[in-house]
C-alpha cells in the first residue's frame, strides 16, 4: 500500500503509515432489556481482553494514532439464537457519536459490518429439534457491504462512542454479547 490517496475532504494521507485494521469493544446485552435501556461501546474497556477490545484509552485512539472509518457496525455473537438476533434486529437503534456530534444513526441494520458468519447446522443428523442457527447483522462478506461513501477521520484527541439503545422492552433467551466494530486504515507511531 506504498503511495499516498486523497481523501474526499481533500486531504492527502501517507499510506506507508497507515494499515488496514479494526477497532473493536464487546458489550453483553441483557437478557431482559428494559425499555429505554442503552449499551455504550468503546467506553468501558477496563478488565477486559483482547477477545473483547484492542482499545488500551477510553472513548479515544492511543496518543498518535489516527483511523479512517470505511465501516461501523455490529457483529453478534455467533452462537446467539436466531430469535435473538431477529429481536435485537427488530427493536435496537443504534448511533455513532464523534465528540459531541452524531455522525450516524438508525436501525442497528444499518450498521453492517460484514464480518461474522451466517446459516444454519444441524448438530445431530436424527433430531431436527438440534438446529443450531448461525446468522449476522447484514451479510457475511465485506464485499457485500459497501463502504461508507465519506470516510469519518478520527484523532487522537477526540472522543468517540457508539450506542445501542432499545426503545421497547425486549426479552432475549440469554445475555448475548455483541461487538462494536469501526474498520479503516489505523495510523500507528513506529515504536
Amino acid at each position: 500500500m506504498a503511495g499516498t490517496y486523497r481523501l474526499p475532504t481533500g486531504e492527502v494521507i501517507n499510506l506507508v503509515e497507515w494499515v488496514e485494521d479494526a477497532v473493536y469493544d464487546k458489550v453483553q446485552l441483557d437478557a431482559s432489556i428494559s425499555a429505554g435501556a442503552e449499551y455504550v461501546f468503546f467506553r468501558d474497556i477496563q478488565n477486559k481482553d483482547l477477545n473483547e477490545t484492542n482499545m488500551r484509552v477510553s472513548s479515544r485512539l492511543e496518543p498518535g494514532w489516527e483511523m479512517i472509518v470505511w465501516r461501523i457496525g455490529f457483529v453478534v455473537a455467533a452462537q446467539t439464537a436466531f430469535d435473538n438476533l431477529l429481536k435485537i434486529l427488530d427493536n435496537a437503534y443504534a448511533e455513532f457519536n464523534l465528540g459531541t456530534k452524531t455522525v450516524k444513526q438508525g436501525p442497528i441494520w444499518l450498521f453492517q459490518t460484514g464480518f461474522g458468519i451466517s446459516g444454519a447446522v444441524t448438530i445431530d443428523a436424527a433430531s431436527s429439534e438440534t438446529v443450531k442457527h448461525t446468522a449476522n447483522i447484514g451479510p457475511s462478506g465485506t464485499n457485500l457491504v459497501a463502504p461508507l461513501s465519506i470516510p469519518i477521520h478520527i484523532t487522537d484527541d477526540v472522543s468517540f462512542q457508539a450506542v445501542i439503545r432499545f426503545f421497547d422492552a425486549t426479552t432475549l433467551t440469554a445475555a448475548t454479547d455483541v461487538w462494536g466494530v469501526l474498520y479503516g486504515w489505523v495510523k500507528r507511531p513506529v515504536r
